[in-house]
């Protein structure tokens, strides 16, 4: 008693979905990111407990930054906001010191400089089995790109301060500390 539909009607019916299915799609992995944006609560969870970190700036290349003039301004901002800022001494002495890792990674093409931003919070872990014991694991990390220009090394500060501040105010929602 039933007919199978023909190819043609199969095809339009899929034709009239199709857009209707990409456009939830799309809405939920808008909103789906858009809510990861505003809470990041999968990413807090590493920051909860978290007291204090030693904040490192490896050298760049390609151009000119005052690595300790970055690192200072980052230090100064989480010791502001409760959190300590652990000294190199005691990073090499205590295997459980997380550290907050700063690189900042510029390339050129067609005569601007662009760059990448990457603040990394890694902890050392001690593997007996490796010939290099030592091995930083990512626990989390926020990346940003950007473009700088010319000979204005205090947007790269800038840009760091402003990510940094992202890291203090996630550090602070996990922690249950107001953002005074």
């Amino acid at each position: 008693m039933f007919r199978k539909p023909a190819k043609s009607q199969q095809r339009n019916k899929m034709a009239r979905i199709l857009p209707i299915a990409t456009c939830a799609l799309m809405s939920f992995f808008s909103a789906a990111s858009a809510l990861a944006l505003e809470g990041e609560p999968e990413r807090q969870f590493v920051l909860e407990g978290l007291q204090g970190v030693h904040v490192s700036v490896p050298a760049v290349t390609g151009i000119d930054v005052d690595r300790g003039a970055i690192t200072s301004a980052v230090e100064q901002k989480i010791t502001a906001s409760g959190m300590k800022a652990i000294g190199d001494k005691e990073y090499l002495n205590n295997t459980d010191v997380k550290s907050l890792v700063v690189r900042f990674i510029p390339f050129k093409n067609g005569g601007k400089t662009y760059f990448s931003l990457n603040l990394d919070l890694t902890q050392m872990i001690y593997l007996p089995d490796r010939d290099s014991r030592k091995v930083d694991v990512s626990m989390w990390d926020d990346v940003s790109v950007g473009v700088l220009e010319s000979s204005k090394s205090e947007q790269i500060q800038d840009a760091v301060l402003k990510r940094v501040d992202k890291f203090i105010d996630m550090w602070r929602r996990a922690n249950g500390k107001s953002n005074n």
